[in-house]
């Protein structure tokens, strides 16, 4: 008996299985690499001579599919080697049911206008309700906004916990952040309504603070932790504030809860979630995002920055607006083992972009950030060069040659069409043998992207752009784009709604009555 609970004692708590179909795939790239190649020799051998129409188009051409080819191999390293993680949760619960480590969970926001306080505490509240031991779980806020606003909310979060807790950990309540709970839940008890009630009156309190833009006299003088705050203090301009109110190894894809149907602004990344990250994995080169990712207290712990390491070899590195992206890089060189893990059941989830101006600033920000990287002493070819595998420096690039890679594809959309209408051709003929790996490389990469997509949850009819929108004629409340995706009809123009005998007719809410032959009003 002995000699079983040891054997069970030493057994692995996960599986890693290499994704199928690895050796097709292999063969593809293969076919595929050499198409491009035969491009290359394409353009080398059929170059204009000097002063003959398109020369310097053909040249700019040339530059432009050899930084694609490049890039392409690059991409490959994502989907070399892919690994999954599939843990054993028996063995886990009995062999450290009574040593299960402490866990600190920070939440992180900057500003109470685009991050309301009521969305963050949402989030505090979530992660407070989690289903581990109460006395070895820590949830700290931080606020680089530096809000007042966000420390009422936190205060009046505090107190609703109370109620909100223990209910989650009784009834296994999912999901755990109240906002999303009541939306979903609709048809509650009376013990429920009662913390919808609760909830409701803390939203109101929150809310009306917000509205005011201050926080009532008679509040500040409840709690001493106001006094920190006075006129001099800025977002941009303030001191350390700290409040100890402690509220009682592994990166997870990010995914959102307000994903609409069509997802017009890829908010869900499937193949980036489920392939690509896996693939870097597979490398040991796993990707830190910046949010759902548990880190060893030793990989990232030190004592007040001045005068240390902070931000440079200890904890976040600072200097970059993705200062995930390096502090991952940096914590993996200095030669811990990441590991990437994407559950069935989502672990976490956050809000996406709902606009296309919120969508491009995001996206620009992560591109300028990403390739800042590539340029700083961080860039991963030279900063990981013998700490990391070959493979996982490459499936960094990926990221962080979003912003150059624009460039020739701009150049490969515009170039061809405006020298075309000046009868200067710049592809082969179709009848020519060299239109052959021009018409293979393109054929084969779309039909795997779209193979790819399918595989990863998407629709055709999404990636043939043919997906079903209803149509919104103004803009009210949000943005139109926004309004189409969600199927919002404009509530102050003329629309049709089935009744039986007549039909709804806006603003005004008047119905057509067959049985008198007029408007009647609901």
């Amino acid at each position: 008996m002995t000699d079983n609970f040891g054997e069970e004692d030493v057994l692995p708590l996960f599986e890693t299985k290499t994704a199928k179909g690895r050796a097709a795939y292999k063969l593809y790239c293969l076919i595929v690499l050499l198409g491009i190649v035969w491009i290359w020799v394409y353009r080398l051998v059929h170059i204009p001579g000097a002063g003959e129409r398109g020369r310097y188009a053909w040249m700019a051409m040339f530059f432009a599919e050899v930084l694609f080819g490049v890039y392409w191999i690059i991409t490959q390293a994502c989907r070399w080697h892919v690994v999954y993680r599939y843990p054993f949760k028996d063995r886990l619960s009995t062999r450290y049911k009574d040593k299960l480590p402490g866990v600190d969970i920070f939440v992180c926001t900057a500003d109470p206008t685009l991050e309301p306080p009521l969305l963050v505490i949402n989030t505090v509240l979530s992660v407070m309700s989690y289903n581990y031991p109460s006395h070895k779980l820590g949830v700290f806020l931080s606020d680089d906004g530096c809000s007042e606003l966000t420390f009422y909310a936190l205060l009046e979060a505090s107190k609703f916990s109370k109620y909100w807790i223990p209910f989650c950990k009784k009834y296994n309540v999912e999901p755990r952040a109240p906002e999303i709970y009541f939306a979903q839940n609709t048809d509650l008890n009376e013990s429920n309504f009662a913390r919808m009630d609760l909830y409701q009156d803390m939203k109101r309190r929150i809310d009306s603070a917000g509205a005011k833009g201050c926080i009532p006299e008679e509040i500040k003088d409840e709690h001493k932790g106001f006094s920190e705050w006075n006129s001099r203090i800025t977002k941009q301009d303030h001191q350390s504030i700290v409040q100890d109110n402690r509220f009682r190894c592994v990166q997870y894809p990010q995914r959102y809860s307000n994903v609409t149907k069509n997802d017009v602004y890829a908010n869900v990344s499937n193949a980036t979630i489920q392939i690509e990250l896996a693939g870097l994995d597979g490398f040991g080169g796993t990707l830190y995002i910046g949010t759902g990712c548990f880190h060893r207290r030793e990989s990232v712990s030190g004592n007040y920055e001045k005068g240390t390491l902070w931000g440079k070899e200890m904890g976040l590195v600072y200097g970059c607006s993705v200062e995930d992206i390096v502090t991952g890089l940096t914590i993996q060189c200095r030669g811990w083992k990441p590991v990437y893990y994407n559950p069935t059941k989502i672990a976490f989830q956050g809000v996406g972009s709902t606009t296309l101006d919120v969508a491009l600033i995001q996206f620009k920000r992560w591109s300028e950030g990403m390739f800042q990287i590539f340029l700083s002493k961080y860039c991963p070819l030279i900063y990981g060069h013998g700490k990391v595998k070959v493979g996982a420096q490459m499936g960094y690039c990926i990221y962080l040659l979003w912003a150059p890679v624009s460039l020739p594809t701009l150049f490969y959309v515009v170039i061809p069409a405006l020298y075309l209408l000046h009868d200067v051709p710049l592809f082969p003929q179709v009848s020519s043998l060299w239109f052959v790996p021009f018409a293979y490389v393109f054929v084969a990469r779309t039909a795997y992207s779209l193979v790819e997509d399918l595989m990863c949850g998407d629709t055709i009819y999404k990636q043939l752009g043919l997906s079903e929108t209803s149509f919104a004629v103004t803009d009210k409340v949000v943005d139109d784009e926004v309004q189409k995706e969600l199927g919002i009809w404009d509530h102050e123009s003329l629309f049709f709604w089935p009744r039986g005998i007549g039909f709804v007719y806006g603003p005004n809410n008047y119905f057509w009555d067959d049985s008198y032959g007029e408007f009647a009003s609901l």
